[in-house]
Order: C-alpha cells, then sequence, then structure tokens
C-alpha cells in the first residue's frame, strides 16, 4: 500500500539447492492502480531482501513508462543503463534476450574486459556453471536495483544457452546428446532465477481494457 501498511498477501515457501535457493510466488486479487511492495524472509528472519515495488496498471492504459533491453555482458561494461531507467518510475521492463553470456575467458578477454572475475572461469556447459553465472550477474547494484523497482517481462535469445543456439544444437556443440543436457539445464537455470512461469510456455499477459501483450517464447 501507499504508506506501506497492512499486510495484503503472505505466504510459506519453501526452496532448496534442486532450484538454486530461488523462490518465485504467484499472487494474484491484487487491486490495480495501486502501488504495491513485497520483500521475502527466512522462517527465522535471519535473512530479508530488499524491499521491491510495483503497480498493476488500471484501465487508463494511454501512457505507460518502460525500458527495453537486450545483450547484457557483464564482463564488457556496468550496467548502467539499468540504474538509469529504474529512476524513471518504470511500469515495467522488458528483457529480450541475452540477459547472461555463456562465454567463458576468451571473449571478452582478461584484457578486453571492463571487469573481472567472471564466473566461472570457463565456457558454460553444466547446470552448476549456468546457476553460478546468473549469481555473478546479480551480484551487480544496478540489475539489483532495477529488479526490486519493477517487474521483469523476459525473453530468451540463444546466449541464455550458447552462441547461435537453434533447435537442431550450437555450432560449437557437435554431440546432440550431450548439447541436449546442456540445453536443458542452462533453461532449468533459466527459469530458476528470471521471474517466469517455469517450463515452455506461451504467454499472454493482459492489464486493463486497452493494452495487449503477446510473448513467444520457442
Amino acid at each position: 500500500e501507499e504508506e506501506k501498511t497492512g499486510k495484503i498477501k503472505s505466504a510459506v515457501v519453501q526452496t532448496s539447492a534442486a532450484r538454486d535457493w530461488t523462490v518465485k510466488v504467484l499472487v494474484e486479487g491484487l487491486k490495480p492502480g495501486r502501488k504495491h511492495y513485497y520483500r521475502f524472509l527466512t522462517t527465522n528472519q535471519a535473512g530479508v531482501s530488499p524491499t521491491g515495488t510495483f503497480t498493476l496498471p488500471d484501465e487508463d492504459v494511454s501512457k505507460l513508462t518502460y525500458g527495453v533491453f537486450s545483450c547484457s555482458s557483464y564482463a564488457w561494461g556496468y550496467f548502467n543503463a539499468y540504474d538509469f531507467a529504474r529512476q524513471a518510475k518504470l511500469d515495467f521492463w522488458i528483457h529480450l534476450g541475452d540477459y547472461i553470456y555463456e562465454e567463458g575467458n576468451a571473449y571478452p578477454t582478461m584484457e578486453q574486459a571492463v571487469r573481472w572475475p567472471r564466473t566461472p572461469m570457463k565456457m558454460l556447459s553444466a547446470l552448476d556453471d549456468y546457476r553460478a553465472r546468473y549469481g555473478r550477474y546479480h551480484t551487480d547494484p544496478a540489475l539489483q536495483a532495477i529488479r526490486a523497482a519493477a517487474p521483469l517481462i523476459a525473453v530468451w535469445d540463444d546466449h541464455e544457452v550458447g552462441n547461435d543456439w537453434a533447435a537442431d544444437g550450437i555450432p560449437s556443440t557437435k554431440d546432440a546428446t550431450a548439447f541436449k543436457k546442456r540445453e536443458a539445464e542452462a533453461i532449468q537455470a533459466y527459469h530458476e532465477w528470471l521471474p517466469t512461469r517455469s517450463g515452455y510456455i506461451t504467454t499472454d499477459g493482459q492489464a486493463g481494457e486497452d493494452m495487449g501483450m503477446f510473448i513467444n517464447r520457442t
């Protein structure tokens, strides 16, 4: 609520190493046109997350403020664009893919990289690798801030799995069995760390009466 008073919804959920200690909660029955605040606490309150905010659009969606991003490489630079955008009181933001990059220390090289170290120091190929890379990206203060400031609508591209990823594989991976395992584990980590409804889905989210947004994941 505007004054941060009154608890609207609460729930107790469990997480574990099986989902990389991440938590996603689907909250329904919220009122539009009202600013909502949320946070996560551990059961013993030893850990308390920063407070996040979001506002559901009301029936008048003639004006929306949102940001669009893509191709976000931690090693190539700082996420200043995230920090700039989150100050604009976004209704939401969209990431069109390449939320992470899977490369090792060859691109960029250590001499080219704006910041280091990259975790892990190799090309990603297994579940723990992808999880570690998402964890590294989310140490960035600007990414943390925009995630807390507004809802994210996420779509993947290729680097969430591998360069030039397509249905028939990755050019650098010739072994079809190894590719399928890598693909499945990369997608698992993506759904763990990003606010999606897990699984292969096509979503159509609609807000108010006049706004339609259709996102296809293929």
